[in-house]
């Protein structure tokens, strides 16, 4: 089953309706829902992610690399290096490219409707996190 595409008049008109501040071009908004993912699915994904490949790659790079923590949630998986210089030293050396890699290899095992993708592997840092979301992780994903 294929998911479907609301084009972007409909949502503009809603927006409107709404009153939603819109900074974006209406041409490029697309949005697409899948009217028969189960949130079963996502929540079995998010704790494989979680409890199998995260302890994975911490463990894998604790020598090379201080990550701090890894949150996947059903939008995006979040790789916490502990400081901003780590998280900027790390993209500059390619292990944050070869951790997305290597999470995106091993999330492909297990997530037989591709729905995450590597754009959804973001890195953060724990001082960013502390210095702009009070440490406070909600706050961050809110």
């Amino acid at each position: 089953m294929e998911g479907k595409t609301i084009l972007s008049p409909m949502f503009i008109e809603l927006s409107k309706k709404y009153s939603f501040n819109l900074k974006t071009e209406e041409s490029s908004i697309r949005i697409d829902y899948f009217y028969w993912f189960k949130i079963d699915y996502i929540s079995y994904l998010v704790n494989k992610v979680e409890k199998n490949i995260s302890k994975q790659l911490i463990e894998q790079y604790k020598d090379v690399t201080d990550i701090w923590r890894v949150i996947a949630t059903g939008y995006q998986i979040v790789v916490f290096y502990n400081t901003e210089i780590q998280k900027k030293l790390n993209e500059l050396n390619g292990i944050s490219k070869n951790i997305i890699n290597e999470y995106f290899s091993k999330i492909k095992e297990i997530d037989a409707y591709d729905f995450y993708t590597k754009d959804l592997i973001y890195f953060e840092s724990k001082e960013n996190l502390d210095k702009n979301y009070k440490g406070d992780l909600y706050i961050y994903f809110r």
